[in-house]
């Protein structure tokens, strides 16, 4: 009895059902006799919307402004942020902070309440009154979620994952801590692969899910994701 151990790629617009980050896939190779993978790198794409609709108004002297929901840098939030109005510009500072500004004069104060962007925008009050300008007072968040989570219902309980979730999902293969900014190809690759029991022999299908750190399945707005990954088998 020997071990035998094949290279293959998994891209989730091969799916034979699903989302692309929800979805069902026919392996390219069979996975009779398969006893496990290791995975050595996911590559995702960081195109989820950051603005989302019903979490996008901010509120200037009692008046509400919205932003169209859709996918956002620092600069193109603050293009929109500074369409409301004329008198108010919203910029960054020296020290990465937004501000924003009465700009007509130097000495009319107003009324500024940041809603649910304020975790977005680095503003940690509800309510800013009596000044002519704010600057929030930490940086801007444009990634709404800190990491993603990737799971299977196709892996074994026999999995014994260096980090559990605290719901206890057995699904869990891994956690995907995001370190690139929005827009931009993550590419996550573990220290050591990790190592994946397969639960059935013979299984010619796998699925995948893809959720953010609330267990919602995360939207990448149509744009795939890819995996590398050694099949183990023992012939």
């Amino acid at each position: 009895m020997s071990k035998k151990i094949d290279t293959i790629i998994l891209d989730s617009k091969d799916r034979i059902s699903g989302s692309t980050t929800d979805f069902k896939i026919k392996p390219p190779v069979t996975y009779a006799n398969c006893n496990a993978l290791n995975l050595r790198e996911v590559t995702i794409p960081i195109v989820m919307d950051n603005i989302l609709t019903g979490y996008a108004s901010v509120e200037i002297n009692d008046v509400a402004f919205t932003v169209p929901q859709g996918l956002y840098s620092i600069d193109s939030l603050l293009a929109e942020l500074n369409l409301i109005d004329a008198d108010y510009i919203f910029t960054i500072t020296n020290y990465k902070r937004i501000k924003v500004k009465y700009v007509p004069d130097d000495v009319t104060a107003f009324k500024f309440e940041p809603l649910l962007l304020n975790s977005t925008l680095g503003f940690t009050s509800a309510l800013y009154n009596g000044a002519n300008y704010y600057i929030a007072e930490e940086l801007p968040n444009m990634v709404l979620t800190r990491y993603f989570t990737l799971h299977s219902s196709y892996i074994s309980n026999k999995n014994r994952l260096p980090m559990k979730h605290s719901d206890q999902r057995s699904d869990l293969i891994t956690y995907i801590p995001i370190n690139v900014a929005p827009g931009e190809i993550l590419v996550y690759e573990p220290l050591e692969p990790i190592h994946i029991f397969i639960d059935e022999n013979n299984v010619s299908e796998i699925d995948f899910q893809l959720k953010d750190e609330w267990n919602n399945v995360v939207d990448l707005n149509s744009e795939e994701i890819v995996f590398n990954m050694d099949r183990l088998s023992i012939v």
